[in-house]
C-alpha cells in the first residue's frame, strides 16, 4: 500500500490561519506527507496553522515527531501550531509516545 493511501491531508486557507486537515495512518511511512504539507502551508506565510486531526486514526512515535516538528517549523517562521479535534484514539496514545504537550487548549 502506498503512504498516499495510508494518509490524506487537505488544507484550507483563510485569511491568516490554515486549516490542514489530516486522515488515516501517521506513522514512519506517511510521516513525509505531513512534513511536506506542513511545508506546503507554511509556504503560504500563516499566522496561524490548526491541525485537524479527528480524522487521524494511528499515530505513532514517527507521527509524534512530525507533530513536533510542524510546531518547531512554525515557531521558527513567527507562526504558531493549533491540535483541533483530536480523534480519540489518538487522544489515548499521546501520553503512551510522550506527547502530553501537545494536548490542550494551548497552542503546540
Amino acid at each position: 500500500m502506498q503512504a498516499h493511501e495510508l494518509l490524506q491531508t487537505r488544507s484550507l486557507l483563510y485569511e491568516n490561519a490554515i486549516l490542514l486537515q489530516v486522515a488515516g495512518e501517521l506513522d514512519m511511512a506517511t510521516a513525509p506527507l505531513v512534513d511536506h504539507a506542513i511545508a506546503a502551508c507554511l509556504a503560504e506565510q500563516p499566522q496561524h496553522v490548526y491541525l485537524d486531526l479527528s480524522q487521524l486514526e494511528f499515530c505513532d512515535r514517527t507521527g509524534l515527531g512530525a507533530l513536533l516538528r510542524a510546531r518547531h517549523r512554525a515557531r521558527a517562521q513567527g507562526a504558531t501550531v493549533h491540535l483541533i479535534s483530536i480523534h480519540h484514539q489518538l487522544c489515548r496514545s499521546l501520553p503512551a509516545l510522550g506527547g502530553t504537550g501537545l494536548l490542550g487548549p494551548s497552542p503546540v
